[in-house]
């Protein structure tokens, strides 16, 4: 498919990726870009931001211009907002119904957004649960959840250089990336979860007035929205 007819395509996932340069390697995000050009299902766009001096090393060093996905390029010069306007900035500029946040260290397997589109498409028997327990009920329509709503879905993802012993975690020295911890997105709570497990639709985004900092707005759209999860890890964290 060329470029010219991705382009008048409506995709259905935006994917975001905001590179700094004080703070991730190029070969970090080629990585990252490369798992998305596997990807088994196609309709998404890819806009990638970069803050830092000389953009054009970056484009050199990675490539960019090989990615047909890659619907937007930009980049500013550093600046002291944590590249919170850079992704208020991709948000305003995606086409897609769906965004994914990703930094240039997250990878997402050759499957990820095939088995989402998947979970998406199958229907579940809407149950009643006790709000106290979280038993299964029978006979009580009114407590009945909502299984099918697709505003939010939750990926599993391993964390790569994170070990835990039960109580606590913990990264590996600088480097050692040999073990991983899986995060689940159960609970959606800050420091349990990372931004690339949420896809979320744009709608629910403009809800909630953008982008934020840190991960405590994702568990406030879990709590107020509900999500649906997909029972797969489906990518990685570095």
């Amino acid at each position: 498919m060329s470029a010219e007819l991705i382009g008048m395509i409506e995709p259905l996932f935006s994917i975001i990726i905001v590179h700094s340069q004080a703070d991730s390697e190029a070969a970090s995000l080629k990585r990252s870009l490369d798992a998305l050009d596997r990807q088994s299902y196609q309709n998404f766009e890819v806009l990638v931001y970069y803050e830092g001096s000389a953009p054009e090393l970056l484009e050199e060093a990675v490539g960019l211009r090989q990615y047909p996905r890659i619907s937007r390029y930009e980049w500013r010069d550093e600046a002291d907002d944590d590249a919170v306007s850079l992704r208020e900035r991709g948000m305003s500029q995606a086409r897609g119904e769906y965004i994914i946040h990703l930094m240039p260290e997250d990878l997402l397997y050759d499957f990820a957004l095939e088995r989402i589109v998947s979970v998406m498409r199958t229907p579940r028997r809407n149950l009643a649960v006790d709000p106290r327990s979280g038993q299964i009920l029978e006979g009580f329509p009114e407590l009945a959840v909502d299984m099918n709503r697709n505003d939010i879905l939750i990926m599993a993802i391993v964390r790569v250089g994170v070990e835990c012993d039960g109580t606590r975690y913990w990264m590996n020295r600088q480097g050692d990336r040999r073990s991983g911890m899986m995060l689940s997105g159960f609970p959606a709570l800050p420091g349990l979860v990372e931004p690339m497990q949420f896809v979320v639709r744009r709608a629910i985004w403009e809800q909630y007035g953008g982008w934020k900092s840190d991960t405590a707005i994702f568990a406030r759209m879990v709590q107020e929205h509900r999500a649906r999860c997909v029972p797969a890890v489906l990518g990685e964290h570095w």
